[in-house]
């Protein structure tokens, strides 16, 4: 099963750290005011898309902040109402099996919807990881009814202290009615996760939207 946004490595982390600090709580430092529509994105879109069924890609680690970041981007055989239909659902992209979430949804004028997302990720007996999110759906062109094209804005606010810093965009775009480019692009500061992983995390949300 694909795992995104946050595609923690979480084998890694839980053997690494004890249970009694994956639970820590700590605050984030975020990259968004989410009280008000957000379309501007941690890092510029491509002005084209590649074909479908190939993607572009990008990933690295910003020397002066020390923030792994990634990017992707893709052409999706749905329309943009399917999709933000999808990323409308927390539980799209994280792991069934092992995750839980509680989710609160609020309106901000102008954009479609927002949520607080508490998540609980927990694969074992006794350990447990938690933080909390919020996600902002904000219509970039159309109405929030019959959007044209959304960015999504999502950012940790709290929750363990091993997530330091964690933020990212998807965006959404129309290029036939029926077909669909989508971009996305993440930046996260995090114990035993790299660059790499975050553009894995967001290869693994661009292939569950595309299923």
């Amino acid at each position: 099963m694909a795992l995104g946004p946050l595609n923690l490595n979480l084998f890694s982390l839980l053997f690494f750290f004890p249970a009694s600090l994956l639970a820590a709580g700590a605050r984030a430092s975020v990259c968004f005011d989410l009280t008000k529509p957000n379309v501007r994105l941690l890092r510029p879109a491509p002005t084209a898309f590649p074909e479908m069924g190939k993607e572009t890609e990008s990933f690295g680690t910003d020397e002066k902040s020390g923030l792994d970041w990634a990017s992707a981007a893709g052409r999706v055989n749905k329309p943009v109402s399917m999709i933000l239909d999808a990323l409308l659902d927390p539980m799209t992209t994280r792991d069934r099996d092992t995750t839980t979430v509680q989710v609160e949804r609020t309106q901000v004028k102008g954009a479609i919807q927002k949520q607080h997302i508490k998540v609980k990720v927990k694969p074992f007996f006794l350990l447990t990881l938690e933080w909390e999110e919020e996600w902002l759906y904000t219509p970039k062109k159309g109405r929030p009814g019959k959007p044209e094209s959304v960015v999504i804005s999502y950012q940790k606010t709290a929750g363990t202290s091993h997530i330091e810093h964690f933020c990212g965009n998807i965006m959404i775009q129309k290029l036939t009615p029926s077909v669909s480019a989508v971009y996305l692009t993440e930046e996260i500061k995090a114990d035993r996760r790299s660059a790499e992983d975050a553009y894995r995390g967001l290869m693994g949300t661009l292939r569950t939207l595309r299923e």
